[in-house]
């Protein structure tokens, strides 16, 4: 309201100062200064005669612009889509519209004003502004589906993530068997993949999978999440605790999830999790191709118009997932990761280390750098040792302990040496309980002749005693040196008449 007829009164009439009827209505002196000086120009006198009503008297004193001077007002909701694309500002946008409707456009504090009272009329609480290609939200719908289990006809629940970009509010979704950290990152990289290149920020809420310590501030991230951040070349910040509208895109996203995706698909039945989320990728593609009521554009349309052009690119490798654990190396330089023993330099005995899981590789790190990589093992309890990990002497005591390397051995030593080894490992339960017994053997050759020994060995490999004591009962009581009649007679005594022959017993 202009309130042109109690100026005219309280001014004209009343005899007011103009300072004093601006305060009076609550306009500007100049505003007062300029009605007065319209009703003059008017050709008009106080009291009006005949009387006008404040339409009439408006109309007199505020004739309607010729065409070519009026103002063109922008499309505040163009000017809003324009903003998300990076880089863009009011100022350019401005400048933009002053240069297309030249003479006839409204000067910039006008136009952000007008900005800023559209953006108020649009919500009550603050609208985010995102800019193409800066946010991917992400987050994990409450309302599951199912996979039955061909067999049992068991119905097993499974979860459903979902992914929606900051500035077209492109939209991903699959199913995952779980919420875990393994499902947490299979769902983002699906979500990269599947948009084709990677924002430079990725927003989750705060899940005890991907955040180690929740902080309003400084949260701290699981390893895993900041080696996925890492290779994709983004960056993954947690909202605010306990503030959903900082992630209101995918909350958003999520209904629209559960409306066209978990609604749709309840009274189906799948088998396996490829079906699932195969039937989920073509109610997708429905979903971004349908019209948006507010922007008159599908959110396919505005992904290729505002993110596509600014995403980051794909890796040229998938991200391999990998789990971290603490661990310290014990006093035989091992670690243990999940129930199997993995070594690692001697030196590096009772430090701590980080250990990196991969699906087919273990990964030891100190300080950042890797000191050992193994083929992971699932066998539990047992240990995987590297020869380059162990001491000397260690090494030493570890070659003398193969049983290839003793067979070697005998075979140096003579003949019959070996022929008594491959005896022992072959009439053995296994071939680990002859090592005590050549090992026992060879130790001889310390007190007794390579040659000796090797005759030992043919004396207890013709009488079938084979064994370390069996040679060593030789060589004490001289039985090597013997020939072999003499040592026949010894083994066999002559006849008399205590021996009763066969034929005793056949009576």
């Amino acid at each position: 309201m202009r309130n042109v007829l109690e100026i005219l009164r309280l001014r004209l009439g009343e005899g007011k100062s103009e300072r004093g009827v601006a305060l009076s209505v609550g306009k500007a002196r100049a505003t007062v200064s300029d009605y007065l000086r319209r009703f003059a120009a008017a050709g008009l006198v106080w009291p009006l005669v005949p009387p006008l009503d404040e339409a009439a008297l408006e109309a007199r004193l505020f004739p309607d612009a010729p065409p070519s001077s009026i103002k063109l007002a922008p499309d505040m909701a163009h000017v809003d889509l324009e903003l998300r694309r990076k880089g863009v500002t009011l100022q350019l946008l401005w400048e933009e519209y002053a240069l297309e409707h030249e003479g006839r456009a409204y000067q910039y504090s006008w136009f952000c004003e007008r900005h800023q009272a559209w953006r108020r009329k649009q919500r009550i609480s603050m609208r985010q502004v995102h800019v193409a290609g800066q946010k991917m939200f992400v987050d994990f719908s409450g309302d599951g589906l199912s996979v039955t289990d061909l067999r049992t006809g068991e119905r097993h629940r499974v979860e459903l993530f979902v992914a929606a970009l900051g500035a077209s509010s492109m939209t991903y979704a699959c199913a995952t068997p779980d919420q875990t950290l393994a499902s947490w990152v299979a769902g983002m990289t699906g979500a990269v993949e599947a948009f084709g290149g990677v924002t430079e920020l990725v927003v989750p809420d705060n899940p005890r999978a991907l955040v180690s310590r929740v902080d309003r501030y400084e949260p701290t991230l699981n390893q895993t999440v900041v080696d996925w951040a890492a290779h994709y070349g983004t960056c993954v910040m947690p909202a605010r605790p306990y503030k959903p509208k900082d992630k209101a895109k995918v909350e958003a996203a999520v209904l629209v999830a559960q409306r066209w995706v978990v609604a749709v698909l309840r009274n189906q039945t799948f088998y396996t999790l490829t079906n699932l989320n195969e039937a989920i990728d073509i109610l997708m593609e429905r979903i971004n191709q349908r019209v948006m009521k507010n922007h008159g554009s599908s959110r396919a349309e505005l992904f290729g118009a505002l993110d596509a052009p600014v995403l980051k690119s794909l890796p040229i490798n998938r991200f391999q997932f990998a789990t971290w654990h603490k661990a310290r190396v014990h006093p035989d330089y091992h670690v243990q990761v999940e129930k199997h023993f993995y070594s690692v330099p001697y030196i590096h005995r009772g430090l701590e280390v980080m250990v990196r899981v991969k699906a087919a590789t273990v990964e030891i790190l100190l300080r950042g750098n890797c000191v050992a990589t193994h083929a992971r093992s699932k066998r539990q309890f047992g240990y995987t040792t590297l020869d380059e990990h162990m001491p000397s002497a260690h090494k030493e005591q570890k070659l003398s302990s193969s049983v290839d390397e003793l067979l070697r051995r005998g075979q140096r030593a003579g003949p019959n040496v070996h022929a008594l080894f491959e005896e022992m490992v072959k009439i053995r339960q296994h071939p680990e309980y002859a090592i005590k017994g050549m090992q026992g053997i060879l130790a001889l050759r310390r007190s007794y002749a390579d040659t000796r020994v090797d005759a030992a060995c043919a004396r207890a490999v013709r009488f079938r005693s084979v064994s370390a004591a069996s040679v060593r009962n030789i060589l004490k009581n001289g039985l090597d040196l013997l020939s072999s009649e003499i040592a026949a007679q010894i083994e066999m005594p002559a006849q008399h008449q205590n021996l009763r022959g066969g034929s005793y017993f056949l009576n």
